[in-house]
């Protein structure tokens, strides 16, 4: 298994200008790549605050010319808020720009609030993210191909901008529909634990694997991927006050989801829930602390999730970026020695991404 960051970007305080989010996040991702992590992802939304980036492919593209290893993902594509001709033209494009970098996560979206601004229903939003994947299929991996279907209606098509190989594709989401489609097509799982503890992300795991089973793809081959928080930090007022920032997330999150959102000017209003978790809850479900108690429950989650891939939100909210770099330095110098020390060589766990696999073999015959 191996390790990346996560960014989501959001924008808590209205004076801090769009560009320095970017940099910071392109600054962490170099940090990131220095300190051993495989991947970068980048969420796309829309219309507010809660996140900043509306193209998670046009940061992949600007990443991928500061950096030179680590894989750019798309943390995910809303597949519903496209043209698929464009689309799958830009992600060609990203992966030949990324030199092959390229990750594609991919979701159908859960927010009524962009989905009505791009004048989609959201209630068709999974059948359409099903077609539009057999439209990405074709046009990656065909030199010509055409589509006439529910939504998406195209004469024969040539997309001249060519991707390097076979590219890893994660199906975000807890829909199983959409993960019957990834077990039939060899699609990782991708999963966020939100704000809870093991116990919640062992229960999506299972319900993960229940929807593949349900496919015919036993639980040892299921490439498995969960994102979760993280702070590292000896002291408890920077543990704090990213615990803090975690709830803003969750309440943001929440309004959007339930259709509750509350706008001031240009900024969406962190309102509490009734359901809310309390800030102590957050800090002891969530890898918040000292590197010690870090990697333990690190290891814990490894063991018992037995993910071919983590990755980490370090920057929630208004949380300092200078706090987010050092828990990415704790991380690779302080943490993961530990964890390895718990649970074995890194290498040994996981599922190897199956499409991947097959291109591999495809070009070691070719070779031969």
């Amino acid at each position: 298994m191996d390790f990346g960051m996560f960014s989501l970007m959001q924008r808590r305080d209205p004076k801090k200008p769009s560009a320095q989010s970017i940099n910071e996040v392109i600054e962490q991702t170099q940090l990131a790549e220095k300190m051993g992590f495989t991947a970068s992802w980048f969420a796309e939304h829309h219309f507010s605050n809660y996140a900043l980036c509306p193209s998670p492919l046009l940061l992949c593209a600007a990443v991928a010319r500061a950096t030179t290893t680590i894989r750019v993902a798309t943390g995910v594509v809303l597949l519903p808020l496209y043209r698929p001709a464009r689309l799958v033209s830009e992600i060609a494009f990203v992966d030949a720009i990324s030199g092959g970098r390229l990750v594609l996560g991919v979701g159908s979206g859960y927010q009524p609030y962009e989905f009505e601004r791009f004048g989609e229903d959201l209630k068709e939003s999974k059948a359409k993210t099903l077609e539009f994947l057999d439209i990405i299929e074709k046009g990656l991996s065909e030199d010509f191909f055409s589509h006439d279907g529910d939504y998406y209606h195209l004469p024969e098509t040539h997309i001249s901008t060519r991707p390097t190989g076979a590219m890893e594709i994660w199906m975000a989401g807890d829909n199983p529909i959409l993960h019957g489609v990834a077990a039939k097509k060899g699609y990782g799982a991708l999963i966020g634990g939100k704000t809870g503890g093991l116990e919640t992300v062992l229960q999506q795991r299972q319900w993960c694997m229940e929807n593949f089973a349900a496919e015919g793809v036993s639980e040892d081959k299921v490439p498995f991927a969960v994102q979760r928080h993280m702070c590292i930090t000896n002291d408890p007022k920077v543990a704090e006050r990213y615990a803090e920032n975690v709830l803003y997330q969750t309440r943001l999150t929440t309004s959007l989801r339930r259709r509750s959102e509350s706008m001031e000017g240009t900024m969406l209003m962190d309102r509490p829930f009734p359901d809310e978790p309390s800030i102590e809850a957050i800090q002891k479900n969530l890898m918040i602390g000292a590197p010690e108690r870090v990697a333990e429950m690190l290891a814990a989650e490894i063991k018992a999730l037995t993910p071919k891939h983590m990755c980490f939100h370090f920057q929630v909210g208004d949380f300092p970026h200078a706090d987010a770099l050092r828990s990415i330095e704790l991380f690779a110098t302080e943490v993961v020695p530990r964890v390895e020390a718990e649970v074995g060589p890194l290498a040994d766990i996981g599922v190897t991404m199956p499409r991947v696999e097959r291109a591999r073999r495809q070009l070691a015959g070719q070779a031969a």
